[in-house]
């Protein structure tokens, strides 16, 4: 019997991806001359996340918003005045967006300030809404609201460079938003982005989608109740399913009073851009704080005030009634220079370990930590002042979507997304595999049903043994990923001894068109060597002896 020796000369790149574009959080506030009053990162490329302070005359507050690049590296980051690149320093055009001389301490407004990558581009958006506020002469009521918001393309950030604003505080929208509020998630085919916002006291809302050919144009559409406007926290559930607000509205006269909480949550239509099945309520407290976050799994939401959280079950068929406290404030007060600073809760961030963060209404140099969020009740076990700050923090916590959000199966949007497929060539104990995929994948991951795996795009393998083998294929690119797999026979064909066929010696490889082949001893008949071309078709077939062989493999 004679041994088939099967050789294909390919080689081809592979990009390899992640997406880390929010593994890094900045934070703090002061002049950085004082290790408590600088700002710091939290780097979650590590595990234990990793705090470390940048020593710079720099403060983020309300307005916090950071992106790294796909490997989880800081490149831009502002507090709604300024914005820097991930060496601290501000970017060329990018100073005053809003006046620092009025905001000293970082643009005061929660969510006015978004950073979203553009697809398929070096380039960035960084959105930004401009503030303004008055009060009801007759009812003393705090109306809120953002008028213009505006957009700004940031690039040039490669290679060290320091990064450039080229267009600065166009007008997206001139009508009367929400205050804040600003919020993203990925469209339907994993790689666009739906930015979603509400005008002001009302059920009206605006979407657009920012694409690989830029931002799109606006559009409106009304759904449910109308809500009154306030300050608060928005937010979508990890798999885009869900949109969630929890605003604080009511009359000021002097103190807050006549205040109410109010939770309100969307079903989300990822391929249209359109919210529906609209559900609110007022949580039964009376407090000056609102945040909203959603599990790593998007079935539960947590909603917060000052002094309580609560946690609504999203598998539920009445999510209103699913309502339960899962922690109370339990009295923590931190000290410092005779200021008590009383520890409660404040705006929530589901962070890359799974894990939802919690900011404090004072400054403080605590966060609250939820370790286990995708557990109902009290075993998502809320650990308050958790996570102690290397610095005081001025209330923040970034403005971040779910970047490992991928395409939407089944949609009729999800057209990006690779499409797995394969082949393979004769089914002798070494096989060649060849990907046959659609829509662009970068990245490849084999498993050969016997415990061998590969991230190669065209792997040849070799088996040990004869049997049929479930051989799988997972292809991914930005989109997301698609699985295909296939039974294979490998079938020993009369080979005396595998480790004859492991004793081939080919010089040059890759050839630029001749062989020396050294085929070994140990075996009665000559050597059958065939070659396939990346399509799986023979061009050329020979017998040779055992021993050195010289073999013209240029094709004809």
């Amino acid at each position: 019997m004679k041994k088939m020796i099967l050789i294909i000369f390919l080689l081809f790149p592979m990009l390899i991806f992640s997406q880390k574009e929010d593994y890094v959080w900045i934070m703090g506030y002061g002049d950085g001359t004082d290790s408590l009053f600088t700002t710091f990162t939290i780097d979650f490329n590590f595990d234990p996340p990793q705090l470390e302070r940048r020593f710079q005359d720099y403060s983020i507050g309300f307005t916090s918003t950071t992106i790294c690049d796909s490997s989880g590296q800081l490149i831009l980051y502002s507090n709604g005045v300024d914005l820097k690149n991930g060496l601290n320093e501000v970017v060329i055009n990018g100073e005053e967006f809003q006046s620092s001389a009025s905001y000293s301490l970082g643009f005061p407004v929660n969510q006015a300030g978004l950073i979203l990558p553009i697809p398929n581009d070096s380039t960035y958006v960084f959105l930004l809404g401009d503030a303004f506020f008055f009060n009801d002469a007759n009812t003393g009521t705090l109306t809120l609201g953002t008028n213009p918001l505006t957009y700004s393309i940031v690039g040039e950030l490669e290679d060290g460079n320091q990064g450039e604003v080229f267009f600065k505080k166009e007008i997206l929208l001139g009508d009367t938003l929400e205050q804040g509020q600003l919020t993203a998630t990925k469209h339907s085919n994993g790689r666009d982005w739906w930015i979603l916002g509400k005008k002001v006291d009302s059920n009206e809302f605006f979407k657009v989608l920012l694409s690989n050919s830029g931002i799109g144009d606006i559009e409106f559409f009304t759904v449910g109740d109308s809500t009154i406007s306030g300050l608060g926290q928005s937010a979508f559930s990890p798999n885009g399913k869900w949109y969630a607000k929890n605003s604080f509205y009511g009359s000021f006269n002097g103190t807050v009073n006549n205040g109410f909480n109010e939770v309100s949550l969307y079903q989300f239509d990822r391929c249209g851009g359109i919210l529906t099945n609209h559900v609110h309520e007022i949580l039964p407290v009376t407090a000056f704080r609102s945040g909203i976050a959603f599990s790593p799994n998007s079935e539960l939401l947590y909603a917060s005030t000052h002094d309580t959280i609560f946690q609504y079950d999203l598998t539920s068929n009445n999510i209103l009634a699913s309502r339960q406290v899962v922690a109370v404030y339990d009295g923590f007060i931190e000290e410092y220079n005779g200021i008590e600073l009383f520890i409660r809760f404040n705006k929530m961030q589901l962070a890359p370990n799974g894990r939802i963060y919690i900011s404090t209404p004072p400054n403080s140099r605590y966060l609250h930590v939820i370790n286990q969020p995708n557990e109902l009740g009290v075993a998502c076990n809320v650990l308050q002042h958790e996570l102690e700050l290397p610095a005081f923090n001025n209330r923040s916590l970034p403005n971040l979507p779910f970047f490992r959000l991928h395409a939407e199966i089944g949609s009729p949007c999800d057209t990006l997304r690779p499409l797995a497929q394969f082949s393979h060539l004769p089914d002798a104990l070494e096989v060649a595999f060849q990907d046959e995929s659609q829509r662009t994948p970068t990245e490849w991951l084999w498993t050969f049903g016997d415990g061998g795996s590969s991230i190669e795009q065209h792997p040849v393998y070799i088996y040990n043994t004869s049997g049929m083998y479930e051989v799988c294929l997972v292809v991914s690119n930005e989109a997301g990923s698609d699985t295909t797999c296939q039974e294979v026979e490998v079938i020993l064909d009369g080979v005396e001894d595998l480790s004859l066929a492991q004793q081939i010696k080919i010089s040059p490889n890759p050839t630029s068109g001749h062989l020396a082949l050294e085929l070994p001893d140990g075996r009665s008949e000559d050597w059958e060597m065939v070659f396939y071309d990346a399509l799986g078709r023979v061009w050329l077939r020979e017998e040779l002896p055992r021993g050195v062989n010289n073999v013209n493999v240029l094709l004809q």
